[in-house]
């Protein structure tokens, strides 16, 4: 199956400009969403099989984790992305 079309693919440049923070925004609480509901699953899934000492190393793994994702979520407020240039605005 061929899914190209005949309309050029926009440039990596004016996908990235088109994106508006609100759709930046919706697509990574829909990710931190998944990522809650996968280890969720994974602590559930340990919790039932009775597994103690199997649970203590995931949750060590999984609150590093939401630590890091924590601060990258401030880092994503904080330090917004930079303005893109465009190229006929640059003089040598």
């Amino acid at each position: 199956m061929d899914f190209r079309t005949d309309s050029p693919s926009p440039a990596p440049n004016e996908v990235t400009e088109s994106l508006q923070v609100s759709d930046r925004s919706k697509s990574y609480t829909t990710y931190s969403i998944g990522c809650a509901l996968v280890w969720g699953f994974i602590l559930a899934v340990l919790a039932a099989g009775g597994k103690k000492e199997q649970l203590q190393r995931v949750l060590l793994v999984c609150g590093g984790w939401w630590i890091g994702w924590t601060s990258a979520t401030i880092a994503r407020y904080v330090y917004p992305p930079p303005r893109s240039r465009r190229a006929g605005a640059q003089s040598a």
